[in-house]
């Protein structure tokens, strides 16, 4: 939800062009919203949400992919790292590279840089912060199993169709749903009838702990 908390301040915006307000407010009284007695300027934030939430999609349909799990060479960078810091010759070469690491980037030190070598080198940093980010990317999919764009996509939808009409209610055949599917359909991202309520609540269960993780931090 922190990311449908700041959307609302980006909603401030409104958007004019030319007929773009007049279909959405046909797309609305399609999808059963009552606008009769909304003010324009609020039909055009909601307007810009949708327009929002459409751009997220589309820059997310990758970015799903590429986060999903650590890539092939991530891992074999990471265990390669592994066995080098553990071979016989590792120490050696380590600060030997440590050293040109050193000529080529000056960086300030501790006083005594015997004791700073011992504490850590350049690779033993690399393979910490490569294992932290191998097991972040894996927690990470945990997290999101079963997440996709088009997932996200209808997720958000959801949370503007609350805006719009203050209700929360899901079903697969109800209003939300035939609120998210006339948004969605417009950029070709299919609605399923069978499972829509089930999908959305599960994905606003791992958004709410996800959003809690972070507060956590």
């Amino acid at each position: 939800m922190a990311r449908h908390q700041a959307r609302r301040r980006y909603r401030k915006r409104t958007f004019q062009a030319c007929g773009a307000l007049d279909w959405f407010k046909a797309t609305l009284i399609g999808a059963g919203v009552a606008i009769d007695d909304i003010a324009e300027e609020q039909i055009n934030v909601w307007l810009t949400g949708v327009l929002l939430v459409w751009i997220e999609y589309r820059a997310g349909q990758d970015v799903f992919e590429m986060l999903a799990r650590p890539s092939k060479e991530l891992l074999e960078l990471n265990a390669a790292l592994g066995k080098w810091l553990n071979s016989p010759d590792g120490s050696y070469e380590q600060m030997l590279l440590h050293h040109l690491i050193d000529q080529r980037v000056p960086v300030k030190k501790p006083k005594s840089k015997i004791i700073y070598l011992e504490q850590t080198t350049m690779a033993a940093e690399l393979f910490n912060a490569s294992t932290e980010l191998i097991e972040s990317l894996e927690a990470r999919k945990k997290k999101t199993r079963g997440e996709s764009a088009e997932t996200r996509l209808q997720l958000e939808l959801y949370y503007l169709y609350m805006d719009v009409t203050g209700r929360k209610r899901l079903s697969d055949t109800g209003p939300a749903r035939q609120f998210v599917k006339a948004f969605a359909t417009e950029i070709g991202v299919i609605v399923k009838e069978r499972g829509f309520a089930d999908l959305i609540s599960k994905a606003v269960l791992r958004d709410q702990g996800l959003t809690r993780s972070r507060r956590a931090c």
